[in-house]
């Protein structure tokens, strides 16, 4: 029996080493598992911050994009939506023989042909397409006799779809203001517009 027993207590104390073997396995593991967890939240860190970051530099990129497309389309409109030309007033220019007035100086009707004539220019329309005007907000400021010359420049401040708007200014020869307009034409098609206008008379 007392052999017994000892066999018995060996083995006991076999289990009880096996035990405490299989416990420090567990608590090595356990370290593990929160060194893990703990470079899986660092990274999990670094991720984040990386894509904030990211996120952040690419919004600035595209409004700065954006920005300096919108000053390079402004830049070229200001480049390439001006046109100026030039005329000498003639008797048939005048309010006398236009009958839009008494006096042989430049009619009204006259300046604003000149005008809007100016404005076309800077419509780039197709061979089935014109313009025309719609309306003319205008101040003639300064009487021009028969021989004078003229400078009419033009600047096309907005265009939206079929409608283009314009800015207009004349000076005579001293540099002086003879008068300004605030212009507006549409885009038409050509054969359609004429039709309307053979069929309304």
């Amino acid at each position: 029996v007392s052999g017994v027993s000892r066999v018995v207590s060996g083995v006991s104390g076999a289990v009880s080493g096996v035990s405490g073997a299989v416990s420090e396995v567990s608590g090595v593991l356990s370290e593990v598992s929160g060194a893990v967890s703990g470079v899986s939240g660092v990274v999990s860190g670094v991720s984040d911050f990386i894509a904030r970051h990211f996120l952040y530099s690419f919004q600035k990129f595209t409004f700065a994009a954006g920005l300096a497309t919108s000053l390079f389309r402004k830049n070229i409109l200001k480049m390439e939506k001006k046109f100026s030309q030039t005329m000498l007033v003639s008797e048939k220019d005048t309010a006398l023989t236009m009958g839009s007035g008494d006096l042989p100086v430049l009619a009204t009707p006259a300046l604003v042909a000149f005008m809007e004539n100016t404005a076309k220019k800077l419509i780039s329309l197709p061979a089935t397409q014109s313009s025309v005007g719609v309306s003319v907000s205008l101040r003639h400021l300064k009487p021009s006799p028969v021989g004078a010359e003229l400078r009419c420049e033009a600047c096309l401040e907005r265009e939206e779809g079929r409608r283009y708007t314009f800015r207009i200014a004349v000076f005579d020869n001293a540099g002086e203001l003879i008068g300004e307009a605030q212009h507006e034409r549409v885009a038409v098609d050509v054969e359609r517009f004429m039709r309307n206008a053979v069929s309304a008379s």
